[in-house]
């Protein structure tokens, strides 16, 4: 298969990649959270196989974690190895084609983009998270989405084969892709191909830093958050402006709160345990409920046991 994953033959000796006992809260944004068994954080694609040959001889289920921006992690931790792809970070750039590894920020790739007058990635400035996890998750902001300029996603399966899906044969929905479904892979690199204009540069700059203000401004950045906790539901009324028509904002349960400026943003105040934020979220998820019959569907990522 002719794609950019990189075979590296040398041999990696477990100690070296791998970490036991490792406390997850630092790693995520909500900075809450308990212990995973095992923690791998590979910076190179030898160095994923290894750790996937790990958990395969100890029979260890995986746990795929980007850079922690949109997750929340049971204060009961992670049972398994969890693998973290903050360090697959490489990228090259070629006339309109942009490559990333997933472990890339969204911020880092826009930045890069940007810099090489490339269009199509702005729109989701603000947004906090890792290319993979935006991949994912199908990440978007202001009737755009990341889907929309996407090539190709190489996704590497707990075997350790590699395989190339087209953009083209992938179902993209609204904060939505297979991958979410695909419980046995990761992807590793994403391929876009974005508009280019040498006069682009400090227009696109100019909507990258208004949109990160308006962020900024709904208070996303006022206390450790992992972003909106709900997707919006089909019709005309927001998530948000479901919960605060149900009275959420200010809500508290310990020291998570659900956002003065936003509601359907809940964020960690002091030190709040993932149980609050949970049960805090589930509050809203019932209050929406009884008031407009809409079950919420949860945009955050939960890793572990909440029950």
């Amino acid at each position: 298969m002719n794609n950019n994953v990189c075979y590296q033959g040398e041999k990696i000796k477990f100690d070296d990649i791998i970490e036991k006992n490792v406390n997850l809260s630092e790693f995520t944004n909500f900075k809450t959270g308990g212990n995973a068994e095992f923690v791998a954080t590979p910076g190179r694609f030898s160095e994923l196989i290894a750790a996937l040959k790990f958990a395969e001889e100890r029979k260890l289920n995986i746990t795929i974690m980007g850079d922690g921006s949109n997750t929340l992690v049971s204060d009961k931790g992670i049972e398994g190895l969890v693998i973290r792809t903050k360090h697959l970070s490489r990228y090259s750039s070629r006339g309109n084609m942009f490559c990333c590894r997933a472990g890339m920020t969204l911020e880092k790739a826009i930045a890069l983009t940007l810099e090489d007058g490339m269009e199509g990635l702005e729109y989701l400035s603000g947004i906090q998270g890792s290319i993979g996890g935006a991949i994912a998750g199908n990440s978007g902001a202001y009737g755009h989405s990341i889907s929309e300029h996407l090539l190709y996603v190489d996704y590497v399966t707990f075997d350790g084969k590699t395989h190339r899906m087209g953009a083209q044969v992938i179902d993209f929905g609204y904060r939505y892709s297979p991958f979410m479904d695909m419980k046995d892979c990761l992807i590793f690199e994403v391929g876009f191909l974005l508009p280019k204009s040498q006069d682009f540069l400090k227009k696109g700059k100019d909507t990258q830093l208004a949109l990160k203000h308006e962020r900024r401004n709904k208070g996303y950045y006022d206390y450790p958050s992992a972003g909106s906790v709900f997707k919006n539901p089909e019709g005309s009324l927001t998530a948000g402006q479901m919960l605060d028509k149900c009275n959420m904002k200010l809500q508290k349960i310990g020291d998570a709160m659900v956002s003065k400026k936003h509601a359907n943003l809940i964020v960690n105040t002091g030190h709040a345990k993932s149980s609050d934020i949970y049960k805090l979220a589930l509050k809203g998820k019932d209050e929406v409920k009884k008031k407009f019959n809409v079950d919420l569907e949860f945009e955050i990522k939960l890793l572990g046991n909440f029950s």
